[in-house]
């Protein structure tokens, strides 16, 4: 027996993610961005399917879109007080709260924690790997006769600093993206925040 108040929010959340797409002029299959497939994308359109909150996020955040305000909007919908509309505003808060424990340090702060990451056993930190494509980065800048090294020291040691954000230990698939959003807070470039 289908629960009806899952149901509903399952196509207030794909009626939603449709509406954000085609704002975006995007196919479902760019909507779904590798995250989920193309087809399970398209049944959580239709509210035939229900979409995880890490797959929600990372669409979301791939796409720059305010999870915030995706869920608020829904809790604004037909839809509300039921358990599952719950279990994404505490995830969310969740969410906001790790961001902004985050941002009580800078990307650089961050990057001198990656000693204690480990990248490969016996292949050393996330620093040391920091600092081996920064050293392949100069080689090739120097073939190509790009003169801006310190930008490419920039990015060679924040690349990898959202590992130790409090949002990507607990949402581990925002890594990347996370690290984008911070830089851009931080007021890196957009060649950084890439």
């Amino acid at each position: 027996m289908k629960n009806n108040s899952q149901d509903k929010f399952n196509l207030e959340v794909g009626k939603e993610l449709k509406i954000l797409r085609l704002k975006l002029n995007l196919t479902q299959s760019e909507m779904a961005n590798n995250i989920i497939s193309t087809p399970t994308y398209s049944k959580i359109e239709r509210g035939e399917a229900r979409i995880s909150f890490n797959d929600l996020v990372s669409i979301l955040k791939v796409h720059r879109i305010d999870l915030y305000k995706f869920v608020k909007k829904i809790n604004e919908s037909h839809v509300s007080g039921n358990a599952i509309e719950s279990s994404y505003l505490i995830k969310l808060e969740l969410e906001k709260a790790f961001y902004n424990n985050d941002l009580k340090s800078s990307l650089e702060e961050k990057a001198g924690k990656l000693a204690d990451v480990v990248f490969v056993e016996k292949g050393g930190s996330y620093l040391d790997k920091a600092k081996r494509v920064f050293e392949i980065s100069k080689v090739l800048a120097e073939k190509v006769k790009y003169d801006d090294i310190e930008q490419l020291e920039k990015v060679a040691f924040v690349m990898k600093a959202d590992l130790v954000s409090s949002v990507v230990r607990e949402y581990t698939n925002t890594q990347g993206i996370a690290g984008a959003v911070f830089a851009e807070k931080e007021g890196y470039s957009n060649e950084v925040c890439l």
